[in-house]
């Protein structure tokens, strides 16, 4: 159960730390790369035999964690957009929707549990993103309405993503390994990314940049190790766990957004919130 905890404040501090660098003028993209490179270092520190990676890059998974950091600097670069243009309860509540994909593919491929109380949590789900992405665009570009929508696709691969690669290619000791790779591999992608843009001058790296990356990577670092040790000791099917990890990442991130950064939702979103939160409870009962 700590685990779980752990693993809950760990991810609404990543929504969380990009107001945070609104805030303080920390330019999103060099950041984000930082982290990957920081957090493929704590992996790296973690491993006992870190040379091990270079002998088993052929293997499956380690070519599915190749893919998964490509889309992890994608999807992040997109929630860090998310966060600053729509909000961050909008950005965690978007992103964290995606639980739907990854509950319909555990029951659908690992053959989980599935009631009728499930299945309407689903729905209440898939309901609660219909409201929420009904911005007021009278205060909002309409043109980041389909941020929303690619956080809610990426957080359902991403997470089905690891589900899979645990259950199908990984012993119950190679996590961090698979961690380890798939940061080191977003790190490279968006490290080429990156290099073009300062050449072009179209990005800064500052000392600020750095230092944020640097804190963002270990925040990142330990969201996955504890998620991956929260799916293997709380004892709860995929579907389950991530309902009770969501949940808690939600009334985090919606707390902070109206408490310490003053957003005001709407009155749809807050009716999609509210089914987001019931939506969950139903899967979690089951």
């Amino acid at each position: 159960m700590l685990e779980l905890v752990l693993s809950v404040v760990a991810c609404a501090l990543l929504v969380i730390a990009f107001k945070v660098f609104e805030k303080l003028e920390i330019q999103s993209y060099p950041a984000i790369v930082i982290n990957y490179g920081t957090a493929g270092l704590w992996g790296l520190l973690w491993l006992d035999h870190p040379e091990v990676i270079i002998h088993r890059i052929p293997e499956q998974w380690a070519i599915n964690a190749i893919i998964l950091g490509m889309v992890f600097v994608l999807n992040f670069y997109v929630m860090s957009l998310c966060t600053i243009k729509m909000g961050a309860s909008v950005t965690s509540v978007a992103s964290k929707m995606s639980l739907v994909i990854t509950v319909l593919f555990g029951i659908i491929y690992f053959s989980e549990s599935a009631g009728y109380i499930k299945i309407a949590g689903i729905l209440l789900a898939i309901a609660s993103v219909f409201f929420i992405i009904q911005i007021d665009t009278s205060t909002i570009n309409k043109k980041y309405l389909f941020l929303p929508l690619i956080l809610f696709v990426g957080g359902g691969f991403i997470d089905i993503s690891l589900n899979f690669n645990q259950k199908v290619h990984l012993q119950p000791s190679e996590s961090v390994l698979f961690a380890t790779v798939t940061f080191l591999a977003a790190f490279v992608f968006g490290l080429f990314a990156l290099i073009i843009q300062l050449l072009k001058r179209k990005n800064k790296l500052r000392w600020k940049e750095i230092v944020g990356g640097i804190i963002l990577g270990t925040v990142n670092w330990f969201s996955i190790h504890f998620l991956f040790e929260a799916l293997k000791k709380s004892g709860m099917d995929s579907s389950t766990a991530y309902t009770v990890i969501n949940i808690g990442i939600l009334l985090l991130v919606v707390s902070c957004g109206v408490l310490l950064f003053k957003e005001k939702l709407n009155k749809r979103q807050w009716i999609g919130i509210m089914l987001a939160f019931a939506a969950i409870a139903l899967i979690s009962t089951t």
